[in-house]
């Protein structure tokens, strides 16, 4: 986990929208998380990233499922965008090691939450059907951060899995048959795929030995990166 560590501490550091001019330095058109990096930006002009707060506020009066709608309305094109990256394959797009900063995770993580108020909104207007597709579309979007290669992209996805599927749990008894089937069609997509943790481990190793390498040759950068990990913020924190 020193890996993870480390990663985790530069995922705590600060970086604003726009994201997508800095964080895809060369776009291929190609890659699902350049689409994914998209729906943030869109997460955040259109206003969505500001109410997702409210969705957790016991403070706040207004009915909860008011305050889902609030999100709702917005969330069109940025499913769009999310799904154009589900149909893509997917690879960081970026240069990778104990330097890189993954501002991306924590809004890839709010991303699902403002999933998750959309399908419930689409439950309440009756339309099981809808919220299913955007389920199966969440998942697959869980997954695939999942699979990108490092913990903490396999901690952030599957905290966003976590947070569609407790919502979704609440709905269970209101699933059509049409629906069931579409949702069983996810298990083949698992089974189909590389396990994720698997490859995060493998990547994991690699870049520890790489950067030990470094800190026996005496970088000095990469010596403080080491030393600087233990004071950061825990995984738990994500």
């Amino acid at each position: 986990m020193v890996a993870s560590a480390i990663f985790c501490a530069a995922l705590m550091q600060q970086q604003g929208p726009p994201y997508f001019r800095d964080l895809i330095p060369q776009p291929t058109g190609r890659n699902g998380y350049e689409e994914y990096v998209r729906a943030v930006d869109l997460m955040h002009s259109r206003g969505v990233k500001a109410r997702i707060p409210a969705l957790t506020d016991n403070t706040n009066q207004q009915p909860l499922l008011t305050r889902r709608r609030a999100i709702s309305g917005s969330m069109p094109p940025i499913w769009q965008q999310v799904r154009q990256g589900n149909d893509k394959p997917i690879a960081f797009p970026r240069n990778l090691d104990f330097t890189t900063t993954l501002p991306e995770l924590r809004e890839f993580r709010d991303l699902g939450r403002a999933m998750a108020a959309d399908i419930q909104v689409s439950f309440a207007d009756g339309e099981p059907n809808q919220a299913i597709e955007d389920l199966f579309a969440a998942l697959v979007f869980s997954d695939k951060v999942s699979s990108v290669g490092t913990l903490i992209h396999m901690l952030v996805g599957s905290a966003v899995q976590m947070v569609v599927l407790k919502e979704f749990a609440e709905h269970v008894d209101r699933i059509p048959i049409k629906g069931g089937q579409r949702l069983m069609e996810f298990g083949p997509y698992i089974l189909n795929r590389p396990n994720p943790a698997k490859i995060a481990l493998e990547l994991e190793l690699e870049l520890v030995v790489k950067s030990l390498a470094k800190m026996f040759e005496g970088d000095q950068d990469m010596i403080q990166i080491f030393l600087n990990a233990g004071a950061q913020e825990s995984i738990k924190d994500l």
